[in-house]
C-alpha cells in the first residue's frame, strides 16, 4: 500500500520531564522519557506505518522528541496547549492525567487533522532558545522582588547583571524580528505558547 492511500493513524504523545505516554491505536504505553524510552516509542510507531503524533508545546520537555521525529520522517503536530485544552472542554472532557491527556491528543488529531509541524530552521531554533531564555531570566527577577533592606541590598548586583542580559537578549530578538516579518510571526507564536511566553519586565 502506499504511503498516499495509508490509513492515517493519530498518536497522541503527552510529554514530560521524565515520561512520556503514548497512545497509540486505543492503548497508553508509559514510556521513560530517556533513549531507552525513546527507542521503545520508535519501534511503536514503526509497527504502525502511517501514524502521526500529535503532542503539545511543553517549553522545551518536547524539543529532542520532536527532532528525533523529525529526522525518522514520521510527521508529528506540535500543538499550543490552549488549543488542547478548548478541544478537551469542548468535547465534555474535565479530568486530567497524563493517560487522558495523551487520549485526548490522539483525539484531536482524529477529528481534526492538524498540519505537520515543520522542522524549525537554524534562525527559528535561535528565536526560541533566546524567547525562552527571556522568561528565565524574567522569572528570576520577579524572585528579586524583596522588600527586607539587607535582603534587597544583597539581591542587587544579581539584578543589575540580570538587567544588563535582559536587554542584550530583548536587543537580538529585535534584531532577528527586523530580518523579516515570517520570523516576527515565529516569534509572536513562540511567546504565545505556555511555558514559552514571557511577561514585561518587572
Amino acid at each position: 500500500m502506499s504511503q498516499n492511500t495509508m490509513t492515517t493513524i493519530y498518536a497522541g504523545l503527552d510529554i514530560a520531564k521524565l515520561n512520556l505516554q503514548l497512545h497509540l491505536t486505543g492503548r497508553v504505553y508509559d514510556l521513560p522519557n530517556s533513549a531507552a524510552g525513546h527507542r521503545r516509542r520508535r519501534k511503536l510507531l514503526a509497527a504502525q506505518p502511517g501514524s502521526h503524533v500529535v503532542c503539545e508545546a511543553t517549553g522545551g520537555y518536547e524539543r529532542d522528541v520532536v527532532a528525533a521525529l523529525h529526522e525518522a520522517q514520521v510527521p508529528i503536530s506540535v500543538l499550543n496547549p490552549a488549543r488542547v485544552r478548548h478541544f478537551a472542554h469542548a468535547t465534555g472532557q474535565r479530568a486530567k492525567t497524563d493517560h487522558i491527556d495523551a487520549a485526548v491528543l490522539s483525539a484531536y488529531g482524529q477529528a481534526l487533522q492538524p498540519k505537520p509541524t515543520a522542522p524549525r530552521t537554524e534562525q527559528e531554533q535561535q528565536l526560541a532558545e533566546r524567547v525562552r531564555r527571556r522568561v528565565q531570566v524574567l522569572e528570576i527577577l520577579v524572585a528579586q522582588r524583596l522588600t527586607l533592606p539587607a535582603l534587597h541590598r544583597q539581591a542587587q548586583s544579581l539584578v543589575r547583571r540580570l538587567e544588563r542580559d535582559l536587554t542584550q537578549i530583548e536587543a537580538q530578538l529585535k534584531a532577528l524580528r527586523r530580518q523579516t516579518a515570517t520570523r516576527d510571526e515565529r516569534v509572536q507564536k513562540l511567546e504565545a505558547i505556555t511555558g514559552v511566553g514571557a511577561p514585561s519586565r518587572p
